[in-house]
Order: C-alpha cells, then structure tokens, then sequence
C-alpha cells in the first residue's frame, strides 16, 4: 500500500481521519502546493506579490508568483472532537511558524543582496504579524476556517521582492530562492536534535514512525506527549515544505535554486524563461505535483532512518 506521510486533516486519535492511502482508496491527503497556478486545483488560492520600481520609477505593478500551501481534502467529515480540534490548532501554530521562518529568511537573503523590499514591508522578521499582515487570509482566515470545518489545514504566505533587483544580480536571487527551503530543513533538523536529546535523556520513546508521531513520551497524556508531538509535526511538515519547494520546475523555489549551478548569463536566462512561460508555468506544477506524490513517501522515510540512525534499540 502507498502511505502517505504528509499533514493529515485533524488527525490526533484513532478515531481521527487515517493516516495513509492508495490511489483506489478515498482517503484524506495533504499535500503542499507551491506554485503560482495552484488556482487550477480545487480550494487553492492565488498569491499575489506586488513590487516596486526604482524611486526614478515609483510605481506598483502585480507579478503573480508562487504560494506556499498545505492542502488537505477529507472526503468524511464526521463531527470533530476536542482532539481533533486541538490538534489542529497544533498543527496551525506549527504551520504559521514555518511559513513566517520560510518568507523571513527569503527577505533576509533579499536585503543581504541588496533588495530592500521585504525590509521595508517588515518582513525581515520571525515574527508572524508583518507576514500575517501581508496574507491575513491564507496565514490566519483560511487555515482556521479548514481546521473549524474538519476540511484540513490549506494557508499561504508571500514576501515581496524587487524583480529588476532578481534580474540584476540573478545569483543573488537564486541564493534567495534557496533561503526558504533552507530554513524549513534547519527547522526539521532542530526538531530532529530536540527529539534525539528527548530520546537519550529518557522523556521520549521510539515509535514507528508517523506524520504526527516521531517519538512519543514514557508518560501518555503528559507535557512530555504534547511535545513529542509538536516536534513530530515540526520534523515532518518541514521536510515536506523543504523537499516540494526544491522540485527544480516552475514556479518553484527549486527552479530559482538552479541559478547557482550556472554561470551569471545561464542564471539570467533561467529567469527570462520563467518570464516567458507565463501560464506554462502550470505544466511544471503539474509534473511537480506527479512527482511529489510518488517521491515524499520515500523521502519521508529515509528521513526518519536518519533520525534514528545510530540509536540503540533495547
């Protein structure tokens, strides 16, 4: 059977939705859409980046660019419990934290290369409110809307950026790409050194592993269990974020991330053909998507090999 370790809709309990499913199955799947037709498919919303010209040149135009989104579509839904809602509301502060770390370091990379833009938006933060300021819907609105609902957590967020800056120093934009991906894999990473050291320190236990359960606690029910859970989704929403911005397909982050590969004139022509493409950018989403599907499972478990590497199993 295909398993799908991704964001389930309000799991929590075994009375909750099932984690995993088949292509024949009618089961509740999450998967993260980044990119900038994402509008194709059902629920999913539109990201609209505005930018700024030069101050000789003042003057706002709209750039469609990608969103970062977690979509879940639960086909059942049976009136939820107090468990389920909490750990929805679990998974929507986890999911609020990554996407504001994931925009501020591609701001903070922007201004280490010289556009200001997002600094000036005060985006050049870990704190969530300039970014839910910026997309009060899809960092707050919608995502609570879906966990009220039982219908799964789906949000989006943006950081704006000078697109005459990306075409004049195209490495540098391509180091911005790279940012956000970056810090959900530092994000993972942390979580995975949290849940080692709960391992060795003897407050958590080793599980077969799950989207929601990495490890659990020797005590159930205890401040140890919430923890195990929260660093359990941290770990696994953010090797999701991570690997599905990398595909190396626009609109992703992962085409940008190819600059850095080339030289400065095959960086700028990466970025013209993403220009060109326009609505042809919806056939890299497409293929992404196909991609994901197959590879995150995989991925998801070679992840969690390796956070158990080494550890000693009595």
């Amino acid at each position: 059977m295909e398993r799908w370790f991704t964001t389930p809709a309000l799991r929590s309990s075994p009375g909750g939705t099932a984690l995993g499913g088949s292509s024949a199955a009618i089961r509740s799947q999450t998967r993260m859409i980044h990119g900038e037709w994402a509008r194709a498919f059902a629920g999913l919303a539109f990201e609209n980046r505005f930018y700024r010209t030069p101050a000789h040149r003042r003057k706002a135009y709209r750039v469609d660019r990608p969103v970062s989104a977690i979509l879940s579509v639960n086909t059942h839904r049976p009136a939820l419990t107090q468990e389920q809602l909490a750990f929805g509301f679990l998974e929507y502060v986890v999911f609020l934290l990554s996407t504001t770390c994931h925009e501020g370091s591609h701001s903070l990379v922007a201004k280490w290369g010289g556009d200001t833009t997002a600094l000036e938006a005060g985006q050049v933060s870990l704190n969530p409110l300039p970014h839910i300021k910026r997309e009060p819907f899809g960092m707050v609105i919608i995502p609570l809307l879906g966990i009220a609902f039982g219908t799964g957590l789906i949000g989006w967020a943006s950081a704006p950026y000078n697109p005459m800056w990306s075409q004049q120093h195209p490495k540098r934009a391509a180091w911005m790409s790279l940012a956000g991906p970056a810090a959900n894999f530092s994000l993972a990473l942390l979580a995975g050194i949290a849940m080692r050291i709960g391992l060795a320190a003897g407050i958590f236990i080793p599980l077969e592993p799950s989207y929601s359960h990495i490890v659990g606690a020797v005590g159930p029910g205890s401040a140890a269990d919430g923890a195990a859970v929260v660093l359990s989704i941290f770990f696994s929403l953010n090797i999701l974020l991570g690997c599905f911005n990398l595909i190396p397909f626009p609109p992703l982050d992962g085409y940008g991330v190819l600059g850095l590969f080339t030289s400065k004139n095959g960086a700028l022509r990466l970025q013209e053909w993403r220009f060109k493409m326009g609505t042809l950018s919806f056939l890299g989403l497409v293929v992404a998507w196909q991609l994901f599907d197959r590879a995150y499972p995989p991925i998801f478990d070679h992840a969690t090999r390796l956070f158990y590497a080494g550890y000693h199993f009595s």
